[in-house]
């Protein structure tokens, strides 16, 4: 695991450029950089299920109200499985917005939600889920298990000391590729090259964290 302003600056050297010491005082060109480097991570993110994005998300019912935030999720997150602990068992769905409609509008006798669907997102873009039929207490814990993306990494030397989540060198790879595309060949390797490291790098990643947790994919770099 590497931070980003060492992401970008392996990135840098590759490209035989000078180091920086901060992205709050770099040179235009280290921000494109790290802009590449936001762009290569999130590429990096969206290709695999990576188990170090892993999260569970602890939700606590309030009488009466059947929409809730998923508090950082964000605008990406991936559901995998959702439990009502305080009760034992396991939230079937989502379901789409009509199945969820019907339910609410026909009710029933269960006071604890049975369902749920995905209801947009709120002000900080972490999704909304609404349950049916609407909770009769406070105080149930609901655990909704996913994937969150890290989300962009700011330029401004907020995030130097930040610590890239996913496999940094499909990253630092990812970025090079990019910045060798921008730039056009100079004396260091064709795109066609950089990009197939890039593609191979991830590859290798995904394979590593699929065997070390066990989940079975074939997966081929385009």
């Amino acid at each position: 695991m590497i931070t980003f302003l060492q992401a970008v600056n392996r990135t840098l050297i590759k490209l035989r450029e000078s180091q920086c010491s901060g992205l709050a005082g770099a040179t235009d060109y280290q921000i494109l950089i790290a802009n590449f480097v936001n762009e290569a991570k999130e590429e990096v993110e969206d290709a695999w299920d990576w188990n170090a994005l892993q999260t569970r998300i602890s939700v606590t019912s309030v009488a009466g109200d059947d929409t809730y935030s998923l508090t950082g999720g964000g605008e990406d997150f991936e559901l995998y499985d959702a439990w009502n602990v305080s009760r034992n068992y396991r939230f079937p769905g989502p379901y789409n917005s009509d199945f969820v409609n019907e339910q609410t509008l026909l009710g029933g006798t269960s006071t604890a939600p049975c369902y749920f669907d995905f209801a947009g997102q709120d002000s900080n873009g972490d999704p909304i889920i609404r349950v049916s039929p609407t909770p009769s207490a406070d105080g149930e814990v609901w655990y909704f298990y996913g994937y969150a993306k890290q989300g962009y990494l700011e330029t401004n030397g907020s995030d130097d000391n930040t610590n890239i989540i996913v496999p940094w060198k499909p990253v630092v790879y990812g970025a090079y590729a990019k910045a060798v595309s921008e730039r056009g060949e100079d004396g260091g390797i064709p795109f066609a090259e950089a990009d197939m490291q890039f593609k191979n790098a991830l590859a290798d990643a995904i394979a590593k964290d699929s065997a070390r947790y066990h989940k079975n994919t074939d997966w081929y770099p385009a």
